[in-house]
């Protein structure tokens, strides 16, 4: 994403309270990881694709930690 716009959806994603955290892998490259709670996978997917082109994303992996 935007290095630039890694708040902006630290800060969406905190007004959903316990939908997903968030952790910067590295700011200068604008690499994040999402850990979405159970349940979550869908209402987190509409935020990325509305906000996907403010915030400049591109999709790297899908990990599990099953």
């Amino acid at each position: 994403m935007k290095p630039a716009q890694i708040h902006y959806l630290r800060f969406i994603l905190e007004a959903y309270e316990g939908i997903a955290s968030m952790t910067t892998r590295d700011s200068s490259l604008g690499w994040i990881q999402l850990n979405i709670a159970p349940g979550n996978e869908a209402e987190v997917h509409q935020i990325l694709t509305f906000e996907s082109r403010r915030l400049g994303l591109r999709h790297l992996a899908i990990t599990s930690s099953e």
